[in-house]
C-alpha cells in the first residue's frame, strides 16, 4: 500500500497490528521490511499527562515558540486531533521504544496507526453514538536533536504533547502541521505534522500530511 505524506510517496511497512511506517519507495527492501502482524501492546500514559494545559507546560513563554504554519479543518463530525492524540501518543512510544529509537528519531519517517474513538463519551459532537475507527499519522522533520527541551520535564513525548497543544486551532483540526524552534537555538527548527482521518474518508488536497483514511480493518 502506498500512501501521500506531507508531499511525498511512502510505502507502508506494517511494523505491527494496525501501526505502519513509510518507507520512501527507492528505500524499500523485500527482506527487510517484512510485515508484522503482532498486536502492539501500548505504552501506558503517565496520569494526567494529557489533561495538563499550556501554560502549565510553559512551552511557549520559556522554552519554545510554536505557531501553526498549516491547519486543514474537521468536518461537521468528522475526527479531531485532540480526539486522536492519547492513542496516537500510546502506540507511538510502545513502537519507537520497540525499535530502540527516541520519539522524535522514530518519527522521522511518518508513522501511522489506527485508532478506535468513542463518540459516546461525547468526544465528536454531532456523531452517532459509538466507535469511530480512524488513521492518525505524525512525522517530524527538520533539526530535532534537543526537541526535549521543549518540555519542562525533558521529556520527548511531553515535548510533542506541548507543542501540538501549543496550537489551539491545530487540536481541534483534522490536520495541522507546527513549527516549533527552541528559544536561543539558532537553526534548531522542526516541523510537527498530524493528520487524522476516519476510515473511508479523505481530506484531499487541503490536509497538511495523510490524504485519507485507509483503514486495513
Amino acid at each position: 500500500m502506498q500512501v501521500s505524506f506531507d508531499n511525498a510517496e511512502y510505502k507502508l511497512y506494517q511494523i505491527y497490528a494496525n501501526a505502519y511506517v513509510g518507507i520512501l519507495p527507492d528505500e524499500w527492501d523485500d527482506s527487510i521490511h517484512i510485515r508484522n502482524d503482532t498486536n502492539l501492546a501500548h505504552y501506558k500514559l503517565i496520569p494526567g499527562l494529557m489533561s495538563k494545559r499550556v501554560d502549565e507546560r510553559d512551552l511557549a513563554d520559556a522554552l519554545c515558540n510554536t505557531f501553526a504554519s498549516c491547519v486543514s479543518a474537521a468536518a461537521d463530525v468528522g475526527v479531531q486531533i485532540k480526539d486522536a492524540l492519547p492513542p496516537l501518543i500510546a502506540s507511538l512510544k510502545t513502537a519507537a521504544q520497540a525499535r530502540g529509537q527516541k520519539v522524535f528519531e522514530f518519527l522521522q519517517q511518518p508513522f501511522f496507526t489506527q485508532v478506535a474513538i468513542d463518540t459516546v463519551a461525547g468526544l465528536i459532537p454531532g456523531a452517532v453514538g459509538g466507535v469511530v475507527q480512524a488513521v492518525v499519522g505524525a512525522q517530524v522533520a527538520g533539526n530535532t536533536n534537543n526537541a526535549a527541551a521543549c518540555s519542562q520535564q525533558n521529556d520527548q513525548i511531553d515535548a510533542l504533547i506541548s507543542i501540538v497543544s501549543s496550537q489551539i486551532s491545530a487540536l481541534s483540526a483534522a490536520s495541522a502541521k507546527i513549527t516549533a524552534q527552541e528559544n536561543d537555538a539558532g537553526d534548531e527548527v522542526f516541523t510537527v505534522t498530524v493528520t487524522v482521518t476516519a476510515c473511508g474518508t479523505t481530506l484531499g488536497s487541503a490536509a497538511c500530511g495523510a490524504t485519507g483514511g485507509f483503514c486495513p480493518s
